[in-house]
């Protein structure tokens, strides 16, 4: 999205009775955008973000959603915000874009790398992390004033999450899973394996239980930390892109072809939601059990209300 251009995004309702998911496909003047990342601060307000330096924001729960000016051209990876107003987005070349306003303005910050940036992850206000390519970590301890380089290992990170200000996880190429303990001073390795597989998500619901996904249907899940990971039965051979439990035993899974996964056992089966897409989904969020958003290519963003068992029209 270029500054100063408005830009105007046209919302198509798909319903389909006695499903699950409600979805909405956002244009950009007509121009098909993926949307790569989604976060939702509460029920009403959250934001995605995607190609082109898009951003669009939304505080009616996703009935309406309104464009930013982010005032990049870049693709944006992933978004998070920490308050209503206070918001990080990254993306393509180093960048990484903030907000104290809820997206009035959004203002460049200096990563000091050109690697693509994956993925952002923040637990408070003050104290975040940015990673993507070719081991690129990035640490914040001012809220983005200044961020400092960390050494993971040369993989491609496209998936990481922190449970706090020292611990946290990040996963990639070749299915590796690198652990920090003190903040990102140093990792250890969990996981490698000696073929081309990727890791896109990863999720820990707390210091103990653990999943990640990636190409081919994979799910892996640790009870332990990641000290040892194990294998799921997803049910599907898609790559799977995102993923997020709201508690020990209840998640979902997103990827390819509008794949919906859910479990209610921590992950012991997993079930097929049907999202009312066949466009890829990229990124999914929840705020409860009953409440979640996805989004993906086409500008695809799907909502449900509870839990995926019923559609409910948008308007």
């Amino acid at each position: 999205m270029r500054a100063g251009k408005r830009i105007v995004f046209l919302v198509a309702v798909m319903v389909c009775v006695g499903m699950g998911w409600s979805a909405i496909a956002v244009g950009q003047d007509q121009t098909a955008t993926i949307l790569y990342g989604v976060d939702f601060v509460n029920a009403i307000t959250g934001y995605a973000v995607g190609d082109g330096g898009v951003i669009v924001k939304t505080t009616d729960g996703g009935k309406t959603w309104t464009a930013q000016i982010s005032g990049t051209t870049r693709n944006l990876r992933a978004v998070r915000f920490v308050t209503v107003a206070v918001g990080w987005a990254v993306g393509e070349k180093g960048m990484i874009l903030n907000t104290s306003d809820g997206g009035k303005t959004w203002t460049a910050q200096s990563s000091a790398t050109d690697r693509q940036l994956d993925i952002v992850c923040f637990v408070n206000p003050n104290t975040g992390w940015a990673l993507g390519d070719d081991g690129a970590v990035r640490k914040t301890l001012d809220g983005g004033k200044t961020w400092l380089a960390q050494a993971a290992g040369r993989c491609d990170y496209h998936a990481g999450y922190f449970l706090n200000a020292k611990t946290g996880w990040a996963a990639g190429n070749d299915l590796e899973i690198q652990r920090t303990d003190d903040g990102g001073a140093t990792w250890t390795r969990q996981s490698k394996a000696a073929k081309k597989d990727r890791l896109w998500g990863i999720y820990f619901e707390n210091s103990n239980n653990g999943w990640t996904v990636g190409w081919n249907g994979v799910i892996l899940s640790t009870r332990d930390g990641g000290a040892t990971w194990k294998p799921q039965i997803s049910g599907t051979e898609r790559p799977l892109y995102c993923i997020r439990f709201v508690n020990a035993k209840t998640g979902w899974a997103v990827g390819q072809a509008g794949t919906i996964l859910k479990t209610n056992d921590g992950g012991d089966t997993w079930a097929a939601q049907a999202s009312g897409t066949e466009n890829t989904l990229q990124s999914v969020d929840f705020v409860d059990a009953n409440t979640g958003w996805a989004v993906g290519k086409v500008g695809t963003i799907v909502k449900t209300t509870n839990g995926g068992k019923a559609w409910k029209v948008m308007r």
